[in-house]
């Protein structure tokens, strides 16, 4: 206490259990490095020792090889001047002929050119039918076919297929002696009738596949044509 004023205390608490917590974890995590120190002694020294011998006994060998390879390429370096001199003499000279012959290539662009024009001009005059018949592909292809009619066809067709299948069957029922109003023929009826309608539902079905499969394939094949249907 001084003068007037108050009195200041200052205290320090050691907290010996988070103290010991942390001296754990140290000594773990030493006992950890000395594991790993020991394993790479173990396991990677002698072979790191070893790439280290194998290569001091490489570099004399790769220096000879250097010293060898520059050797050559100087003894070689004249016939590569003279050869470079013989190629430059082989371009000039073609060159020259190139320059001769441009009267020439300068006709022959001119009949190309000529030639492309000709053509250019045929495929001109061939546009308005090429047009023509593009607009009614991609017409017919917007229009696709007529599913309804395509079921409908189908249709009379399976029924055309059970057209006389019930006055068949009856004959064969009398020649065996069968009574036409007997339990037995009207089974064979009823699975008759049954055998057409699922004939036509599947005969129905494959029509409607079918044709939204073709429309598809149509509108397709139109836009890979690229053109705009008439209008």
């Amino acid at each position: 206490m001084s003068g007037g004023g108050e009195k200041t205390t200052t205290s320090t608490s050691i907290d010996k259990e988070y103290n010991d917590r942390m001296a754990s974890i140290a000594e773990t995590q030493l006992s950890m490095g000395q594991g790993y120190y020991d394993f790479w002694m173990n396991n990677n020294a002698g072979l790191e020792r070893d790439k280290i011998a194998a290569n001091r006994e490489l570099v004399p060998l790769q220096t000879g090889l250097q010293k060898a390879q520059i050797g050559a390429a100087t003894e070689l370096l004249p016939g590569q001047t003279e050869a470079q001199k013989a190629a430059n003499t082989l371009s000039t000279a073609e060159s020259g002929a190139s320059l001769g012959l441009l009267p020439a290539k300068t006709d022959a662009m001119g009949s190309g050119y000529q030639l492309a024009t000709a053509q250019n001009n045929t495929a001109l005059g061939l546009l308005p039918a090429q047009t023509e018949v593009a607009n009614k592909y991609y017409d017919q292809a917007l229009k696709g076919v007529n599913i309804e009619d395509r079921m409908g066809k189908a249709t009379a067709t399976v029924a055309g297929q059970y057209k006389d299948a019930a006055k068949t069957l009856t004959r064969q029922s009398g020649r065996r002696g069968s009574n036409p109003s007997s339990g037995m023929l009207l089974s064979a009826m009823n699975d008759l009738n049954l055998s057409r309608a699922k004939n036509t539902a599947y005969a129905k079905e494959g029509a409607r596949t079918g044709a939204e499969t073709e429309n598809y394939n149509r509108l397709r094949g139109a836009i890979g044509f690229g053109l705009p249907a008439a209008k």
